[in-house]
């Protein structure tokens, strides 16, 4: 399949003209990967969207870690990298070649700049499929999470189903995609270690 034909049998390029479709696959670049190749790193900075063209790809969070954890499996058609190709932002998560062999199609974020200067509809369709990826996640949140969470006051653990009392931090992990990190905000370092402030 060419680059054209492929941009055009994704979502996020379906509803584009011949020749808008054109001006994208004269942008983008063949990538080929092994089974078990880091196609992006979490905490990169780069900012390519990639389009299966080929073979199965693994999202993970914490990559290497004793916690990695692997949320989805991506195969022909399906696209990632949009939110740091979108908005500039580090990466959020790892994406391994699954298969033996993975074709990508990818477009670096300048080269759809201009194409999008080109034409400027194209920015329309990024926004729209933007938007209805933050629905489908808010709508996972409110599924997983539930809509109301009963929270100590005291201690801030949360209220399971069967009444038992759970940590914050494993409720929140068991049923989203979070991750916890510890620190100290200035007002309880304060109340637990008055003796390295000054009045």
């Amino acid at each position: 399949m060419g680059n054209a034909a492929l941009l055009s049998s994704v979502p996020l390029f379906a509803s584009l003209d011949s020749s808008q479709i054109a001006d994208i696959a004269a942008s983008s670049r063949r990538e080929t990967y092994e089974r078990m190749d880091v196609i992006i790193r979490e905490g990169d900075t780069d900012a390519r969207l990639f389009i299966i063209a080929s073979g199965i790809v693994s999202v993970y969070k914490l990559w290497g870690d004793k916690q990695q954890r692997r949320l989805r499996q991506l195969g022909k058609g399906d696209w990632f990298g949009d939110m740091a190709f979108l908005t500039s932002h580090r990466r959020t998560a790892t994406v391994v070649a699954e298969s033996d062999s993975v074709a990508l199609l990818s477009l670096g974020h300048l080269d759809i700049v201009e194409v999008i200067r080109r034409h400027p509809d194209i920015s329309i369709e990024l926004l729209r499929t933007l938007a209805g990826r933050m629905e489908t996640l808010e709508e996972h949140l409110v599924t997983t999470l539930g809509g109301f969470v009963p929270i100590c006051a005291g201690c801030k653990r949360i209220r399971e189903e069967d009444g038992t009392w759970t940590r914050i931090e494993e409720y929140f992990s068991a049923r989203s995609e979070v991750s916890f990190s510890h620190g100290m905000c200035p007002a309880c370092e304060r109340k637990l270690y008055p003796e390295f402030f000054e009045d």
